[in-house]
């Protein structure tokens, strides 16, 4: 380091419900380093969600012509849900059921404690689960809503989507927030 040029590495991304922005960098972005101590929320309610405001990015001890203003509009990422993590499923043989259980994740104080789970972080617990017809995520065959972390798509479900059983789901699931909607989607397939 010298200056103001840093060499970076060792970065690790995709922590505290940030995978959802991996992809989004490249060579050459903007970086701003910040100093904990010095990074404040500036508090605003669901109700401002969406409208555009007037801000100035002013450095301590400045003077508030030395930026221009610039709008802003808060969108409430900060309120979406979290992706749940560790879909998993099992087609009864019997049946050709799924039952498809996952883990949800809290925007809440998230530590791991032995035998308490995370708070839930919103008001209450809900779900959406989308089947599609295939590995390309453009055609959703249902959507299936869940109020905790299970669900089930029967074989008359599968069969009326599908025509048959499946033995490979297309699925992304949200968990959904009274505030903001549907929170940072889990995409992945299961083959039984």
């Amino acid at each position: 380091m010298s200056g103001t040029s840093y060499v970076l590495q060792n970065l690790l991304r995709g922590r505290f419900g940030s995978e959802w922005a991996m992809g989004l960098h490249s060579v050459g972005d903007a970086l701003v380093l910040l100093d904990t101590a010095d990074v404040a929320a500036i508090a605003t309610n669901s109700g401002s969600i969406g409208l555009s405001y007037i801000y100035r990015g002013v450095t301590a001890d400045r003077d508030i012509s030395t930026d221009a203003n610039r709008a802003f509009a808060y969108q409430g990422v900060n309120l979406k849900p979290l992706s749940p993590i560790a879909l998993t499923g099992d087609r009864d043989p019997s049946s050709n059921d799924w039952a498809l259980t996952w883990i949800r994740r809290t925007r809440d104080s998230g530590e791991w404690r032995d035998y308490v789970d995370v708070s839930l972080g919103e008001a209450t617990e809900s779900y959406a689960i989308e089947v599609y017809a295939d590995g390309s995520y453009a055609t959703v065959k249902r959507t299936i809503t869940a109020s905790s972390p299970f669900c089930v798509y029967p074989s008359a479900d599968q069969v009326s989507d599908f025509g048959a059983n499946q033995a490979t789901l297309y699925l992304k699931l949200t968990q959904i927030s009274a505030t903001v909607g549907r929170g940072y989607p889990l995409t992945t397939s299961l083959t039984r």
